[in-house]
C-alpha cells in the first residue's frame, strides 16, 4: 500500500518543468522532465506517456510546481531569515528569476539543512491534501509533527534559529550538523527553547 511518506518524497522532487504521475493501484510514480532532449529521454517520455494513456484511471497528475504555489513557498521560507539584507538578497531572486537561482542562494547562504527541514513540513500538508482531494488510501508513516525549537547562537554576532524537531537534543543535533557542514562550528550555543505557538 501505498505510504504518505512517499507522496512526500514525490513532491520533495519537483522541479520546474517536472510532471509527477501517481499509480493509484500500485503506489509507484513516473516523472516526466520537459528539460531532457536526447534520444533515450525522449523515447522513455514517450513511453510513459503511452503507459499513462493506456492506463488512464489509474494515474493521477500531481500538482506541479507552479499549483503548490512554489514561490510562495520559498517566500514564506525567506520571512524566517533574520537578515533584513539576506532577505531582500533573496526576494530580488525570487521575483526576477527561477527557483535554481534560489537554490543557489540557499547553498551560498549555507541553508540547506534549515531549506530541507522546511520544505519537506509543507510537502507534508500538500501531500495530505492531495491524496484527501483524490480519496487515495495510503499510510500514515510520519511521526508525530515536529516541533519548532527557538536555538540562539553566538559568533561574532548573536543568531537565533528555529528548528523543527521531536525534541530539543534533535534539534541541537540539527543545528551542530547544519552549522558544521558551512563551517561554522565555531558558533556556541546560548540557548535553547521550545516554541509555544
Amino acid at each position: 500500500m501505498l505510504k504518505l511518506s512517499d507522496v512526500v518524497n514525490a513532491f520533495m522532487k519537483l522541479e520546474e518543468n517536472v510532471e509527477v504521475y501517481l499509480n493509484k493501484r500500485n503506489g509507484t510514480f513516473i516523472t516526466i522532465s520537459s528539460k531532457s532532449d536526447s534520444d533515450f529521454y525522449a523515447d522513455r517520455t514517450k513511453n510513459f506517456y503511452t503507459e499513462i494513456a493506456n492506463n488512464n484511471d489509474d494515474y493521477i497528475l500531481l500538482p506541479n510546481c507552479k499549483t503548490i504555489g512554489a514561490e510562495k513557498i520559498m517566500i514564506k521560507f525567506v520571512d524566517t531569515i533574520d537578515s533584513t539584507e539576506i532577505k531582500e538578497e533573496f526576494l530580488n531572486e525570487i521575483e526576477c528569476s527561477s527557483c535554481s537561482k534560489f537554490m543557489d542562494m540557499i547553498y551560498r547562504f549555507g541553508l540547506i539543512e534549515f531549506w530541507n527541514e522546511f520544505k519537506r513540513q509543507e510537502m507534508l500538508e500538500i501531500a495530505k491534501q492531495t491524496v484527501n482531494v483524490y480519496g487515495i488510501e495510503c499510510i500514515d508513516d510520519i511521526d508525530g509533527p515536529d516541533m519548532d525549537f527557538k536555538i540562539e547562537v553566538t559568533r561574532t554576532i548573536k543568531k537565533v534559529f528555529v528548528v523543527k524537531a521531536k525534541s530539543v537534543i534533535d534539534a541541537l543535533d540539527k543545528l551542530k550538523g547544519m552549522l558544521y557542514e558551512t563551517s561554522l562550528n565555531d558558533y556556541e550555543v546560548v540557548s535553547e527553547e521550545k516554541v509555544i505557538k
